[in-house]
C-alpha cells in the first residue's frame, strides 16, 4: 500500500513539473511583449552575429520615472513584441551596476532611458533617449533598421563634409547622421542656417534640430539670432521663448566660467530681446548668479537686496496659494501626458511637488540669499537684512531644514547664541535620521556650544 501511494506522489510530481515546463515554454514562445535576454553583454553581440541581427539595448536606472514607465506601458505591448523580439536582440542593463557601468560608458550614455541600436560588433547603429508612446517606439526600430542600412560610416561623413561645408542638403544628411549616434551639431546647425533661406530657417527640420541642441545654443549662435528674428513664425512649434532662455543660461555658465564682465553685459542685453511672457529671466537673478560666483560681494549684495525687498518680500501667503492652485489645475489639465512616461505613484509624487512648488522656490531664494550674506558679508546691518529673510523663509515654507539652519545660523553670527542653539536643537529632532546632511548640522551644533566659529 506505501508504494502505491509513493508511486501516486512520485506521478503527480511528474505530471505537475510537466505542466510548469509547458506554461514556462509558453510563456516564452508567446511573450506578448519584448523579451529581454539573460546573460553577458558579450553572449548578447554574439548571438546577435548568430542570428544576423542588432541588439536593441535598454539602458535605465532603478530611479528612472520614464524607465518604469517604459517596462509597464509600453514594453509589454504584444505588437511591441512582435517586431523588436523579431528584429533584434533585447538586452537590458542599469547603467549604474555591472557591464552597464561600461556600456553606458562605452556610447556616451547621459539620459535615461537611452536606446542603442548595435551592430554584432558592437558598433553604434542608433542612439534616442526618452519615454515615449508605443508608436513612437516603433517608428524607432524602423529608424534603427533604414541607419543599419546606411552603409556610410560617420568618419566617410567627416572626411565628406570638408569638400562639402557650402552643402546645405549634405549639411542636412550630416548632422541627421551624427544625431543617430548620439553626437550634437550645434556649429552645424549654424553654418546650415546661415546657408539656407529665410522660409527654410523655420521649417520642421530646423524645429527638430533646436529640440536637440536647446542645451548647447548661447546667445552668440546663428541659431540664438534665427530665434530671435522668427520667433513668431514658429508658433506653437517651438517654445522659442524657452530655448532663448536656455540660451541665456548657457551664455551666464560661460561668462561666469571666465569671469568676464564684457560677456555677461551680452548676457544681460540678449535676455532682454526674449519677447515677454516667453521665457525672459528676472534681470536681478542673472545679476545674482554672476556675482555670487565672480564677485565682489558688494555688488551681490546691491543686486540680492534689490530682489528681497522689491519682490520676494512683497509676496504674501495668498498670492502664493493662488499660484500654486493655478499651477495644480496646469497639471491636472496634462496629466494625461505624464501617465503615458510615468506610473501613478510617480504621478502623486510630482504633483505633490507641484502643489507646494511656488513656497519651496521662493523659500530657495530666501534661503540661498541669506546663506551669501552670513558667509561674507560683515557689516551689522546687512546681517540683519539676511536675518529678516532668512525668518521669512522658514515662514514660507516651515519644513524647510535648510532655510532652518541658516536662520540659527545667523542668529548665532549677530550674537544670539542661546536662541541659535534652541533652534539648532529643533531642526535636528526634526530632520530625517538618514538626511545626508546630518552629521554636519551636528557638527554646527557642537561649534554653537563651544562658542566656535560657523561660518
Amino acid at each position: 500500500m506505501k508504494f502505491l501511494v509513493e508511486a501516486s506522489k512520485q506521478h503527480f510530481m511528474k505530471k505537475s513539473l510537466l505542466t510548469l515546463i509547458v506554461v514556462l515554454t509558453h510563456g516564452l514562445v508567446f511573450a506578448q511583449g519584448i523579451e529581454f535576454k539573460q546573460g553577458s553583454w558579450a553572449e548578447a553581440l554574439t548571438e546577435a552575429k548568430a542570428s544576423d541581427k542588432m541588439v536593441f539595448v535598454d539602458v535605465y536606472t532603478t530611479w528612472c520615472g520614464p524607465c518604469k514607465a517604459m517596462d509597464k506601458n509600453v514594453f509589454p505591448l504584444k505588437e511591441v513584441g512582435d517586431v523588436y523580439n523579431n528584429d533584434f536582440v533585447c538586452y537590458k542593463v542599469d547603467a549604474e551596476k555591472g557591464e552597464g557601468i561600461s556600456i553606458a560608458k562605452k556610447y556616451n550614455v547621459k539620459a535615461y532611458p537611452t536606446y542603442l541600436f548595435v551592430k554584432p560588433d558592437a558598433a553604434l547603429v542608433m542612439a534616442s533617449v526618452g519615454g515615449m508612446t508605443s508608436n513612437d517606439f516603433l517608428k524607432l526600430a524602423a529608424s534603427a533598421h533604414n541607419q543599419a542600412n546606411d552603409f556610410k560610416p560617420l568618419s566617410e561623413w567627416e572626411e565628406e563634409y570638408a569638400r562639402k561645408q557650402d552643402d546645405a542638403t549634405f549639411l542636412l544628411e550630416y548632422i541627421n547622421k551624427r544625431y543617430s549616434q548620439g553626437k550634437s551639431s550645434i556649429e552645424l546647425m549654424d553654418q546650415y542656417l546661415f546657408l539656407v533661406s529665410s522660409e527654410e530657417r523655420v521649417s520642421e527640420a530646423v524645429v527638430e534640430m533646436y529640440n536637440k541642441e536647446k542645451r548647447n545654443i548661447t546667445i552668440w549662435s546663428q541659431a540664438y539670432s534665427n530665434l530671435r528674428e522668427n520667433y513668431k513664425l514658429f508658433g506653437p512649434r517651438l517654445s522659442a521663448g524657452a530655448v532663448m532662455s536656455m540660451a541665456v543660461d548657457n551664455s551666464l555658465k560661460r561668462a561666469i566660467a571666465e569671469s568676464s564682465d564684457t560677456l555677461f553685459l551680452q548676457v544681460l542685453e540678449a535676455n532682454e530681446t526674449i519677447p515677454d511672457g516667453t521665457g525672459r529671466v528676472l534681470k536681478e537673478k542673472l545679476c545674482l548668479g554672476y556675482y555670487k560666483s565672480v564677485g565682489p560681494f558688494d555688488k551681490y549684495s546691491e543686486y540680492a537686496t534689490e530682489y528681497c525687498e522689491n519682490r520676494v518680500m512683497r509676496v504674501t501667503m495668498d498670492s502664493i496659494a493662488r499660484l500654486e492652485k493655478k499651477s495644480l489645475q496646469s497639471f491636472d489639465d496634462q496629466r494625461w501626458r505624464f501617465e503615458m512616461v510615468m506610473d501613478s505613484a510617480q504621478i502623486a509624487s510630482l504633483r505633490e511637488n507641484v502643489a507646494n512648488a511656488a513656497r519651496q522656490d521662493l523659500s530657495a531664494d530666501l534661503n540661498n540669499i541669506a546663506w551669501e550674506f552670513f558667509l561674507h558679508a560683515t557689516e551689522p546691518e546687512e546681517l540683519q537684512k539676511a536675518l529678516v529673510w532668512s525668518k521669512r523663509a522658514t515662514e514660507i515654507a516651515p519644513a524647510n531644514i535648510e532655510a532652518m539652519d541658516t536662520y540659527a545660523n545667523l542668529l548665532y553670527k549677530i550674537g544670539d547664541r542661546k536662541k541659535a542653539v534652541k533652534l539648532e536643537k529643533k531642526l535636528l529632532s526634526q530632520i530625517d535620521p538618514n538626511d545626508v546632511n546630518i552629521k554636519s548640522y551636528e557638527e554646527v551644533l557642537r561649534k554653537m556650544k563651544a562658542g566656535e566659529e560657523t561660518w
